[in-house]
This record gives structure tokens, sequence and C-alpha cells, in this order.
């Protein structure tokens, strides 16, 4: 489910970005602030620091973080 929404989420913000991207070179830098901040929307958690330069490490390309990914990390979590 979270890549379904993952996807959404980045299709919503492509759909988005077009019309700033054809508005002209003034749009640009509104269209780039967009995409960076939907790629990178923020600093990750203590936790995650170690892996915060290695988006892979959670991500796959186009659907988001990988459920399987979090499981090989977390399955020994006491929490």
């Amino acid at each position: 489910m979270g890549s379904r929404k993952s996807r959404w989420i980045l299709w919503s913000l492509a759909v988005l970005a077009i019309p700033v991207l054809l508005l002209g070179e003034g749009s640009r830098s509104a269209a780039r602030e967009v995409w960076f901040s939907a790629v990178n929307p923020g600093p990750v958690t203590r936790g995650h620091a170690r892996i915060a330069d290695d988006c892979s490490a959670c991500h796959e390309s186009w659907s988001g973080a990988d459920d399987q990914k979090c499981v090989l990390c977390h399955a020994n979590d006491t929490d």
C-alpha cells in the first residue's frame, strides 16, 4: 500500500510541476524547489542518520519505500 501512495504523490507532484516549468525562467526556480522538496522532504531521524546519504537503503526508484527493506533492518528491534 505504501508504494501505491508514493507513486500517487510522485505523479501528483509531476502534474503540478509541468505548468510551472512551462511558464518561463522565473518559474523554473520554483519548480526546482518543488522537486527538491519532493525528493528530499527533510532530515532523517537519528536512527537512520547512518544511511542518510543512501536513499536506496530504504527506497526503490519510482515506487518509494520498500517494506521488505524495513523488515531486513528492523526484524530484530525490540520496540
